[in-house]
């Protein structure tokens, strides 16, 4: 191992130098095999023989020194450990490998947690079912599943109910143990299941959610913890089973009876007995009622019937729906003016079989109060309320004025304001003939020579009517109403100040969404291809059958509660061949009249269409006469934005076909 050159004396040993073509690197070193002990001796004995003859031996101490380690001890030679130093590396290295032990130990950890609390959540389904609309006051069944679906029994099991808070309980299957609301199975099976029905009422108001929940607590079998599982469901109130509509002026006279009229139609669900109660601010008072119907039964037996149960409650009973719409009129007064604007309230309460009593409809009146010397009253087309109007109608303007003072008024000004782009200024009519200027119609002593010298309770009334434009695409992103109210001065024309005491009550009236239905009745379409068979003109004895075209058009407001009544006379047939674009169109064989229930009708669908065929055969006694085939549809929908009804009647239609051009070259509608 060692090379055979003798060392010089003169060199001292750290001066020795490693010749050319030797390596000089760690890994020669390293690939050294370690010296043996007879190696090591010999290596011992020459250092001792130089050190002897250069007489520089050291001392003994000195060299133990070198031998011993830190603990004082001789260290043995002939075993020579290496140790490497730990680099940068080496600790990223080590940093990363304990991160990667420490992620998988919190991955485990976090994979075991979600697989446990996953087993407990589907130890127990539990399931609740509702309608997802009913109208207010109609019976509901809420029914409750539940199943176990571990492979061990479930014990304890307390299942507790919270109900919407106008929820009526009726009864139950099984029967709850407590308070209505409580049942408990003592033990349920593997696998095994159950069900709780629950028969109830809801009396709410039009739209509103109402909320179940369902909670069960329960435990396993040999287990002491306790479980939770929980299930909510929600119904909505779509509907009251009639319509209630009120109609008042917004403005009220002190001193003056004032009025609010409510009216109840289209009734699919009669109401017993309802509670009217009022809430009315200190300085007004109740002044009396009137009840009257504008159904087709008039007589005083179909009217509604009302009591004073309190001094602001009114019980409200004898509902028909054979009455058409029944109306009452509830008059108030103002005994001081205190504030420029106050509010009533009323509400509509039905009493359920527990005797307590729900509120079904809210209605906030809010007026603007006003004291006056002459009264000034506008109604249009007999309203003082501004219900919602059409396209192209006609409105009829009735104002009435009268002088409560105690002394004459001369020459006074009466002025009308209407306020509108959808006014047909061309179609206005006054047998007065008041000046027009900028949307205002004014009356003096030149006009209506009694407003000379009105005296002390006079009175008089003027009227006059005008039209609304028909809808035209250019209208869009205009204000859809017409604002209409009436002013007074004595004595010379002024300007109209609004918010002054010499005003009328106001009316605004919304204009509803511009809905269009056309029917047509053909034995050839447009194309002039047969749509309908058999004998044209229609022959004594012989079927023929007809198309009938529906189709509709709609913008500006979307539309719900869509649909188009079509009532057959005896002698018309349904004859199938039914094709809607939406909806679905049904034959009521019981009623005898065709049904087309489209529904909600979005502003993106715009039209609608549907055909279907009827079918004539004349008898004997039909010769040489014009059938009917039908008096005329009626289509209604609710314009969600004005929130009102519109309705639409149809022409009649005949065996002459006057839509079917071709048809009618030669057919004079006349049976042969």
């Amino acid at each position: 191992m060692f090379s055979k050159k003798e060392i010089k004396e003169s060199e001292p040993i750290e001066s020795l130098k490693i010749n050319k073509g030797q390596k000089s690197s760690l890994s020669e070193f390293i690939e050294r095999p370690l010296p043996s002990d007879s190696e090591v001796n010999q290596f011992e004995a020459k250092i001792d023989e130089k050190l002897k003859d250069s007489g520089s031996r050291p001392a003994e101490d000195e060299l133990l020194e070198i031998y011993e380690d830190s603990q004082g001890n001789i260290i043995d030679v002939k075993k020579i450990t290496i140790k490497r130093g730990r680099g940068i590396f080496a600790k990223f290295f080590r940093t990363v490998f304990w991160l990667i032990i420490l992620g998988g130990i919190a991955y485990g950890a976090y994979f075991y947690y979600n697989k446990f609390q996953s087993q407990r959540a589907n130890l127990l389904e539990l399931t609740t079912t509702v309608p997802a609309e009913i109208k207010s006051g109609d019976e509901l069944l809420y029914v409750i599943d539940y199943k176990n679906l571990t492979n061990g029994a479930i014990k304890n099991i307390k299942l507790e109910v919270s109900y919407p808070e106008n929820f009526i309980f009726i009864d139950s299957l099984p029967a709850p143990i407590m308070n209505k609301n409580t049942w408990e199975i003592s033990n349920l099976d593997p696998k095994s299941s159950g069900t709780i029905k629950i028969k109830g009422r809801i009396i709410n108001k039009e739209g509103q959610d109402n909320l179940f929940i369902a909670k069960a607590n329960y435990y396993l079998d040999k287990f002491s913890t306790e479980f939770k599982r929980e299930s909510a469901a929600v119904v909505k109130i779509k509907g009251l089973g009639f319509n209630v509509d009120f109609n008042y002026a917004s403005t009220a006279l002190v001193g003056e009876d004032n009025e609010i009229s409510l009216s109840f139609s289209n009734f699919t669900a009669v109401p017993e007995k309802v509670n009217l109660v009022f809430n009315f601010p200190p300085n007004m008072e109740l002044s009396g009622g009137k009840a009257t119907n504008s159904g087709l039964a008039t007589s005083s037996e179909s009217v509604i019937s009302w009591e004073k149960t309190a001094d602001n409650t009114w019980r409200l009973s004898n509902f028909k729906a054979e009455a058409g719409t029944q109306n009452l009129l509830v008059k108030y007064k103002i005994k001081e003016k205190t504030e420029d604007q106050q509010k009533i309230v009323l509400r509509l309460e039905e009493q359920a079989e527990n005797g307590q009593y729900y509120t079904f409809v809210e209605k906030e009146v809010l007026l603007d109060v006003v004291k006056s010397s002459l009264n000034l009253t506008l109604a249009i087309n007999g309203d003082k309320g501004g219900r919602a109007i059409n396209f192209g109608d006609t409105l009829n303007y009735s104002l009435n004025y009268s002088n409560k003072g105690d002394s004459p008024m001369k020459d006074v000004v009466i002025m009308a304001a209407l306020d509108s782009d959808f006014l047909n200024w061309d179609t206005l009519k006054d047998k007065n003939n008041g000046q027009r200027k900028k949307g205002l119609i004014t009356w003096t002593k030149a006009e209506i020579p009694d407003l000379k010298e009105l005296p002390a309770g006079g009175e008089g009334s003027i009227n006059f009517s005008i039209n609304v434009v028909d809808f035209k695409e250019s209208d869009l992103g205009k204000n859809f109403q017409i604002k209409s109210y009436a002013q007074f001065s004595i004595g010379n024309i002024e300007e109209l100040k609004e918010g002054s005491d010499n005003k009328s009550n106001e009316i605004i009236n919304r204009i509803n969404s511009d809905l269009n239905f056309k029917e047509q009745v053909r034995y050839f379409d447009e194309d002039n291809v047969p749509v309908g068979d058999g004998p044209l003109p229609p022959s004594v004895g012989q079927k023929t059958s007809l198309k009938v075209y529906w189709s509709l058009t709609n913008n500006l407001h979307e539309l719900n509660n869509l649909q188009a009544e079509y009532l057959l006379p005896s002698y018309v047939t349904f004859d199938e061949r039914v094709k809607t674009s939406v909806g679905s169109l049904n034959y009521d064989s019981s009623n005898h009249k065709i049904l087309w229930q489209v529904g909600r009708l979005p502003l993106t669908v715009g039209s609608a269409s549907a055909e279907f065929n009827i079918a004539i055969t004349p008898n004997e006694s039909d010769r040489n006469k014009i059938m009917v085939l039908s008096d005329g549809i009626n289509i209604s929908a609710l314009d969600t934005e004005t929130q009102e009804i519109i309705s639409q009647k149809g022409r009649a239609q005949t065996t002459k076909l006057e839509d079917d051009d071709i048809a009618s070259l030669n057919n004079d509608g006349r049976v042969e």
